[in-house]
């Protein structure tokens, strides 16, 4: 197989991870967690959250007040246990999992800005620009060669991105540049370093999607694919972690993911 359709599909299996969501003015409720459909309920919840962040469960509180104002059955909850083998009382395992939960203690948040943050911050300031669908007074200029192309026009013009890395000077083919920075890494990482990428703004990530799949007026005419999104996320990746020593391309090496997942098979 060749390195460009490893690419293409290591791409098509990252992105079912996030399931589509439709622009706020349509309305049109999804489910953020669609791309674990096929998985266990405890290991979908264990996925989504190591992969999306947030919490995967209620903490203790939650279900003891939910307890405390019968909205949760004690008799169905006590036999429910006993035949899961847990003997403890209800108040007994919630206090376990209180003690068990990390979050319940005292967090230290870090005002240190990282490399993704300010991947995030810029990335979100281009798609934005390309993706108001005539809503802006001045529209983003290019945009009919798509996202990808636009950016690779552009990006000299904007002074937040530094001509380091792949950006100083971009392919033509957002393959190509995909290829460049992850070359470095084993292609059985490169499932992971994909998910990472496309899960670390799921809505912008979703939107794209459903923008393809839907392939409407706008999509016609200023179109944008997962593969250029990623492209232009990890070419800002690249040029923007270049100038930090604390990592340089993606955190594929943080992640433990395997590439038998089942959505490979």
């Amino acid at each position: 197989m060749s390195t460009e359709s490893t690419i293409h599909d290591s791409i098509d299996s990252a992105a079912t991870t996030v399931g589509s969501v439709w622009p706020i003015h349509s309305f049109v409720t999804a489910n953020p967690l669609s791309g674990f459909e096929d998985q266990p309920f405890a290991d979908a919840v264990e996925e989504a959250t190591d992969l999306l962040g947030g919490r995967g469960y209620p903490c203790a509180d939650t279900f003891r007040t939910a307890l405390e104002r019968g909205q949760i059955d004690q008799d169905i909850l006590v036999s429910e246990l006993n035949e899961r083998g847990y003997e403890a009382d209800p108040e007994t395992l919630l206090d376990r999992i209180a003690e068990a939960d990390p979050t319940d203690g005292d967090t230290v948040d870090s005002d240190e800005e990282s490399d993704a943050d300010r991947v995030d911050a810029v990335l979100t300031k281009w798609l934005a620009a390309f993706l108001d669908e005539g809503r802006a007074h001045w529209p983003m200029p290019n945009r009919e060669e798509g996202f990808y192309g636009a950016f690779r026009t552009l990006v000299d013009h904007d002074g937040e991105i530094p001509s380091r890395g792949v950006v100083a000077d971009l392919p033509e083919s957002p393959t190509v540049t995909i290829e460049a920075v992850v070359d470095d890494y084993p292609d059985d990482q490169w499932d992971a370093i994909f998910e990472e990428q496309l899960a670390a703004l799921p809505g912008w990530t979703g939107f794209i999607k459903q923008r393809a799949e839907a392939n409407g007026e706008w999509q016609s005419e200023c179109p944008i694919t997962v593969e250029g999104y990623l492209a232009v996320r990890l070419a800002l990746l690249d040029a923007l972690a270049s100038i930090s020593p604390r990592r340089r391309t993606p955190t594929a090496e943080s992640r433990s993911r395997q590439t038998n997942s089942p959505r490979r098979s």
